[in-house]
């Protein structure tokens, strides 16, 4: 089956399984059979920088814009007059000792606290993923492809094909004899790669790392 086929079919399929399609007859449980041998045919190979190429709307020139933001806790500053402008294609790193601030400031950036004073001004198209090592927000209780798929099933890359959340999943090292592995059960260095993808899998535009 070509490719383009391949996908336009899966993408019908999955809509219908989104519909709350059951198995009650054996024409339905032989549908949904089809629709796992869909998602389980390799797509083509990908291709330099594909893996990262997921498809996105047209950022504008702002990404992050931040003035005169300042923080306090119990009467305590922790973050005093931060200005900066973050701009598509910015690559940035707060560094300094424990306790300056830092982990405060990406909470604000990231939209998890309010500033105390100052303005804070996201891109209107911006999305933004926020990765921490802790990962108290995951439900370790899922499996991987579970995890995945509650951002979502398919994306679009840059160059239009379709990828399922177990075919990106492949593209980072998980394969499928790993999808099923309780996210609880992964090591230290394999669960930030899960909340990454999870990021991408959201189309996010810009990613904070905690």
């Amino acid at each position: 089956m070509k490719e383009t086929k391949r996908q336009n079919l899966l993408r019908r399929e999955l809509a219908w399984l989104r519909r709350g399609a059951k198995a009650r007859t054996t024409k339905q449980k032989a549908r949904i059979g089809r629709v796992e041998e869909l998602k389980d045919q390799k797509g083509p190979d990908a291709k330099g920088e594909l893996d990262f190429a997921i498809g996105s709307h047209r950022l504008g020139k702002q990404v992050i814009e931040a003035e005169d933001l300042s923080i306090s806790f119990a009467g305590q500053s922790l973050v005093e007059r931060f200005t900066d402008l973050v701009v598509p294609g910015d690559r940035i790193g707060f560094i300094g000792p424990n306790g300056v601030g830092k982990t405060t400031l990406l909470n604000c950036l990231a939209g998890k606290i309010e500033p105390t004073s100052g303005q804070l001004t996201i891109g209107q198209t911006v999305r933004i993923g926020y990765y921490t090592q802790d990962h108290k927000e995951m439900n370790d209780e899922l499996t991987i492809i579970e995890y995945i798929k509650e951002t979502a099933e398919i994306v679009k890359t840059s160059d239009g094909v379709i990828v399922t959340a177990e075919q990106m999943l492949e593209r980072f090292l998980f394969p499928r004899s790993m999808q099923r592995t309780y996210i609880r059960k992964l090591s230290g260095g394999r669960t930030p790669q899960i909340v990454f993808i999870e990021g991408l899998n959201g189309r996010a535009e810009c990613s904070l790392f905690r």
